[in-house]
């Protein structure tokens, strides 16, 4: 994967080859866990933001609509929260898929993630085709549509299942804003 930026700080990596996090129940994954299907979603949730609160139903309904295609979905979750507070958020919001916590934010700066929720949407070479909102709901901070009328996550994957162009690659993601973590030297 040619994806690189540049991190500062002792033995960031710098590529998300060289990316490395564990998910809530203690399991290791690496790039190469998240991507590999058709399909590979990785959703980023702050378990205390209110619109990450909201799209957790949404996102749990792609995952069923897209049960027993090769779809895979991942939440990142930013590492200033701990895993009682994670699990918490997993059990209320009754999310089955894996949950990461991302130790200093690592894969989240790799993937210039700045806001909760956010979606980055991969093909199985681990090429991005799409990043932002999950969809066109919520318009600004407090302002939601009463009517969705762009579906671009699910729009994306179904694009990416059919082997066609995914026609809306960008969009702004609008929620809470990722604080960062001062990288340890």
């Amino acid at each position: 994967m040619a994806f690189a930026v540049a991190c500062s700080g002792k033995n960031t990596p710098s590529t998300l080859d060289e990316w490395q996090g564990t998910d809530i129940a203690g399991n290791i994954y690496t790039w190469d866990n998240l991507i590999g299907n058709e399909a590979n979603v990785i959703v980023l949730f702050s378990p205390d933001c209110p619109l990450s609160q909201n799209y957790t139903k949404t996102i749990n309904d792609l995952k069923q609509n897209f049960s027993g295609q090769d779809v895979h979905m991942t939440v990142v979750v930013p590492g200033y929260f701990n895993n009682d507070e994670v699990n918490t958020f997993k059990t209320t919001y009754q999310l089955d898929m894996p949950i990461v916590i991302d130790k200093n934010n690592t894969l989240i700066n790799l993937l210039d993630g700045t806001i909760t929720p956010e979606v980055f949407l991969f093909d199985k070479t681990g090429m991005m085709i799409y990043t932002g909102a999950i969809d066109n709901w919520a318009v600004d901070l407090g302002q939601k549509r009463q009517v969705i009328t762009a579906y671009y996550l699910q729009d994306a994957i179904a694009a990416t299942l059919h082997h066609e162009e995914v026609k809306i690659k960008k969009t702004e993601a609008v929620g809470c804003f990722i604080e960062q973590i001062k990288s340890e030297e």
